[in-house]
């Protein structure tokens, strides 16, 4: 199984706090963004990353990807 796309967003200066938080929870691929920390992981680390983050404000799943010229592209 392919490991799970996330994107938990934090309080504005706190990233650095959040991605230590998310590579100590177990998440791979872990790296910071303008709005958030991205991360990969199974299940059980999407879970441990909501019942245990003490920084994350939000925890977003990506479900799919969609590649796009422009915001008003068709399929």
């Amino acid at each position: 199984m392919e490991p799970l796309r996330l994107f938990v967003t934090a309080p504005k200066n706190l990233d650095d706090l959040l991605v230590a938080e998310l590579s100590a929870l177990g998440g791979a691929e872990v790296r910071a963004h303008r709005a958030g920390v991205e991360a990969r992981g199974d299940l059980d680390f999407a879970y441990r990353v909501c019942l245990e983050s003490r920084v994350a404000a939000r925890v977003l799943l990506q479900i799919a990807e969609v590649h796009a010229a422009d915001a008003d592209a068709r399929r």
